[in-house]
């Protein structure tokens, strides 16, 4: 009995892997797929231009929660919007994940579910609810940190009828895909800044004893030769 049970257990066992690796690539191809019209979805002011989107670019927050960024560019390489991966684990039923489409000033043009397990008919109302254009459910157009209404704020949001759990995750979901863009790109201005600095600072200290230094994003001479500026 016992031998027979476990040759049975190994045969299932093998069967399972066997279906895993199969399919593993398929369903792979299949979220990529999806990704992709999603990327595309969520920016529908670029869907007839010339566009590309950059690799992957994932934004640690400060909570270490990891947000991926896809840059849509032209074919000279500016930027014309960015797609954010965001998600939110406290739904009513656990995680939603979102693809929230931002146009290169930080406004959001579109967003598309990817994954949600929210209750049919209240919360998974969230497909359709905050891209509808009625009273205050809409958050196209908008920037910035939004909040339900019942919880305040400038930017309040019509919450889906009787899911205001669902809702809030949901923006949650969306602001950490702003804070993702606003850290990412104070990072950028960031090292752009670093470069020029070191640039100015080898070519003039070479050629005055100029000493140049970074403060609050702007570039100040703070010494020339053995004179201090304050």
């Amino acid at each position: 009995m016992a031998l027979s049970l476990t040759i049975i257990a190994l045969v299932a066992a093998g069967a399972l892997a066997g279906i895993y690796v199969l399919t593993k690539g398929p369903i792979e191809a299949t979220n990529e797929a999806n990704k992709l019209k999603a990327k595309t979805e969520v920016l529908p002011a670029l869907q007839d231009k010339d566009i590309h989107f950059a690799d992957a670019d994932t934004v640690v927050l400060e909570n270490e929660e990891k947000i991926v960024l896809y840059r849509a560019l032209d074919a000279d390489g500016n930027l014309l919007g960015t797609a954010v991966e965001t998600f939110d684990k406290e739904g009513f039923n656990g995680l939603i994940k979102l693809m929230v489409g931002f146009d290169a000033d930080g406004v959001i043009q579109g967003y598309s579910v990817l994954e949600q397990q929210e209750t049919p008919g209240l919360g998974a109302n969230m497909v359709k609810w905050f891209k509808t254009d009625k009273n205050n459910q809409s958050i196209i157009g908008r920037k910035g940190e939004l909040r339900v209404k019942k919880d305040g704020g400038d930017a309040d949001v019509d919450a889906i009828t009787a899911a205001t759990i669902s809702s809030r995750a949901f923006l949650r979901a969306v602001n950490r895909a702003s804070k993702a863009i606003e850290q990412n790109n104070s990072s950028s201005a960031q090292d752009v800044l670093e470069v020029v600095q070191t640039a100015l600072t080898e070519v003039v200290e070479d050629a005055a004893g100029v000493k140049v230094e970074a403060a609050d994003d702007t570039l100040k001479v703070v010494q020339i030769k053995d004179t201090v500026i304050n």
